[in-house]
């Protein structure tokens, strides 16, 4: 029961839709909505910034606005949610590794598999340097 709340509560918070998305383009730093806008292909303004909002209120990015004119905003991960980066970045890489071993059943088209094919063994190095591996160790209980 303990693991099912905490799963379905990171789904709630974590698992919509363009969530996971906004997380990576984060992951380097502050962006402003028009770089989001301009990074994530498909989202409407209006989707983008209830989505963002949402994201604040679950304390998942933190919204700062500058006292300039134009008035300047920037989004970043907020400080609780600095942990999910990690994950994100794994587990989109773990994803691509999925999708490639499975595109024709998955029917990605080729100029993504062309794109995809590099990009996974560039991030592969990032899995195998932060991996948790249980291979060859015992249970010491």
């Amino acid at each position: 029961m303990l693991i099912s709340f905490v799963l379905n509560t990171g789904a709630e918070i974590l698992g919509k839709k363009w969530r996971a998305v906004i997380i990576w383009h984060l992951k380097d730093g502050p962006c402003r909505f028009s770089e989001l806008k301009k990074e994530i292909p498909g989202i409407s303004v209006k989707v983008l910034s209830e989505v963002l909002k949402e994201m604040e209120d679950n304390y998942l990015i933190t919204r700062t606005q500058y006292n300039t004119i134009p008035v300047k905003v920037t989004y970043e991960i907020h400080e609780d949610a600095v942990g999910f980066l990690e994950a994100n970045i794994v587990c989109t890489i773990r994803i691509a590794e999925f999708v490639l071993k499975h595109s024709k059943r998955l029917e990605v088209p080729e100029e993504i598999y062309a794109e995809l094919v590099p990009w996974a063994k560039k991030h592969k190095v990032f899995i195998e340097q932060t991996s948790i591996s249980t291979q060859g160790k015992k249970d010491t209980n």
